[in-house]
């Protein structure tokens, strides 16, 4: 269906008109030469709501400022129906819409919420194997093949580049100042005094580093790669035997594109978590699928970079999991450990595969003699 039929079909079906001209809007904006979006001035006739004369469509332009994916320029749209009506004076929103595979224009206006509907999958969650690893201090020979299947998979996933520089950059400052990644993790700590907490003055400082850390990375738009987002043992099912065993994962987040190292990241740190959890020393069996997980996918994909970048994914997703209100019990000594490791990582420039013990050996020191003050 091309653009006019299909605006005309919408104006029939929700204002009961027909449309008697179209004309853009925008051309003529004085010394603003950019904009957001795409907006037309339609004229009715035979309207079946006597107040409504002319309406403005808005269609939201992609690329670049947030706008890159359907998920923002429908929150775009989804904002402006919530928000233009309750502000005195200001134009008022008439519908929602949405247009469909075939062009079709279609009112959503009326819409309180949204759901997704997806498979089952089959399995059981990888976390129930690292708590079983934890409880036991043994890792078999299926779980050193099951962490070979985890990197082998992710090779594959990152193998798929993408030249998007402005895409990049945004998922860059997203990871920095992102309500789920550094700053939103930060800020979740406030007015909280859980042993192990760190003092406001060394979040302050972690937030700089993580700035720092922004502006190095930004070059680096060549990094860009399919990515899960969100590479977790919750978000990780296995079903059956083996390294052949099923592999189903669930919960992709934050975006198809962004930085190997995110989804490096999101993994590893929960060998290093359980490891704290249960107390087992640097040559446990965490410290040896830590090793392995990143032996296998560095062998697979040659990208030695990674781990010259991963630091501040690495530093968010401690965040993540040293949480006081993702995890509310988490004892004081191992929150404690985990900002050790924040200050550790985020002053080195690489992670360093043959200096484990830093990660999972007993504390490197007081984490106020650690922090470099900027």
């Amino acid at each position: 269906m091309t653009p006019r039929a299909a605006l005309a079909q919408y104006v029939r079906d929700r204002f009961g008109a027909e449309i008697e001209s179209v004309e853009p809007i925008g051309g003529d904006a004085g010394p603003k030469e950019f904009g957001y979006g795409d907006v037309v001035r339609v004229t009715l006739r035979g309207r079946a709501h006597p107040s409504v004369h002319e309406l403005v469509v808005h269609t939201a332009r992609r690329g670049g400022f947030g706008h890159d994916t359907l998920a923002d320029r429908a929150a775009e749209v989804i904002l402006a129906w919530e928000t233009f009506n309750e502000l005195p004076a200001h134009v008022h929103a008439l519908d929602l819409g949405a247009i469909d595979v075939d062009g079709r224009m279609r009112s959503v206006g009326d819409v309180r919420d949204f759901f997704l509907v997806t498979s089952y999958g089959q399995g059981e969650p990888y976390y129930e194997d690292l708590a079983r690893i934890a409880e036991t201090g043994v890792a078999t020979g299926e779980d050193l093949a099951r962490v070979e299947r985890l990197a082998t998979h992710l090779s594959r996933i990152h193998r798929d580049k993408r030249d998007a520089p402005e895409l990049w950059v945004r998922r860059v400052r997203d990871l920095v100042g992102g309500h789920e990644c550094i700053a939103g993790l930060l800020d979740s700590y406030d007015d909280h005094y859980e042993a192990g907490v760190p003092s406001r003055e060394i979040r302050r400082l972690i937030e700089h580093w993580a700035v720092d850390w922004r502006h190095r990375l930004k070059p680096m738009t060549s990094r860009l790669c399919r990515v899960h987002g969100d590479f977790h043992p919750w978000n990780v099912l296995f079903d059956g035997a083996g390294f052949a065993r099923r592999l189903t994962l669930l919960d992709r987040s934050r975006g198809e594109w962004g930085e190997a190292a995110d989804d490096l990241a999101a993994m590893s740190i929960n060998y290093v978590f359980f490891s704290l959890r249960a107390h087992h020393a640097a040559d446990g069996p965490f410290a040896e699928m830590f090793r392995r997980f990143f032996d296998t996918w560095l062998t697979e994909m040659g990208d030695d970079d990674a781990l010259r970048v991963i630091a501040p994914f690495f530093v968010w997703r401690a965040l993540v999991v040293g949480s006081p209100v993702w995890y509310p019990k988490l004892g004081g000594d191992v929150r404690a450990r985990l900002f050790e490791i924040v200050a550790h990582v985020m002053q080195r420039d690489r992670l360093d595969l043959d200096d484990l013990d830093s990660l999972f050996a007993p504390p490197l020191a007081p984490l106020e003699d650690m922090i470099a003050h900027p």
